[in-house]
């Protein structure tokens, strides 16, 4: 993010920006953290304003395959997306609509599972979502998301441990924040807390005290 805690630049800056607010070094370490985690997961907000891929790029041996997860409780994933056409049984789906929906069917032909789940506040309820994954073996979960599901993830302790790039940039009025002030005011208790540069950006990761070790 940038240095006013922004994931995204000001839709009216967007012509005159670069796409991405770290650097290559920065976003190479994102690779890495895909790699050691058996899931990818991020919002249907995200694939629409995104088109991500979310797949490891490291070229490296898995443990398992990278399952990518999207949280999608209105069924709106297109089957055009890049993360739709690039489905290998790797693909899983949670929403709130009913596996009858006829929006399913489609995303189904192209190997994506969908899965049930009930909706807990305006969102996903994460603990039916972790335990599904838990379900299939999942034992790690990197979430990679916009300030909804971060906001939540947080705030309904889904997550032990933060990591964040920061950029020297800010984005001013208008930039899209990584997650809500609630979501924010959790960081104060973050513990072993890591500090280091990768290339021009600092590096920050944490654990959760009210979290770490009860998962």
């Amino acid at each position: 993010m940038t240095q006013d805690g922004a994931i995204a630049w000001p839709a009216v800056d967007r012509g005159n920006k670069e796409k991405w607010i770290t650097s290559p070094q920065s976003r190479n370490e994102v690779q890495r953290l895909r790699h050691v985690s058996d899931a990818v997961l991020t919002g249907i907000g995200t694939i629409l304003a995104d088109d991500p891929l979310l797949t490891d790029r490291t070229g490296r041996p898995r443990r398992r395959p990278l399952l990518r997860v999207v949280l999608d409780s209105l069924l709106r994933l297109p089957p055009d997306s890049r993360i739709a056409k690039s489905a290998k049984n790797d693909l899983l789906v949670f929403t709130t609509r009913k596996t009858i929906d006829p929006r399913a069917e489609p995303l189904r032909k192209l190997g994506i599972e969908i899965v049930y789940v009930r909706q807990k506040g305006d969102i996903l309820d994460w603990t039916a979502v972790l335990h599904r994954l838990a379900e299939r073996g999942i034992l790690s979960v990197l979430i990679e998301a916009g300030t909804r599901v971060n906001s939540s993830a947080v705030i309904t302790r889904a997550v032990d441990k933060l990591v964040v790039f920061i950029n020297k940039r800010t984005a001013g009025i208008g930039g899209k924040p990584w997650a809500t002030k609630a979501a924010g005011r959790r960081m104060k208790n973050l513990r072993d807390v890591e500090t280091r540069r990768i290339g021009p950006d600092e590096f920050y990761a944490g654990y959760f005290r009210d979290v770490y070790g009860n998962h």
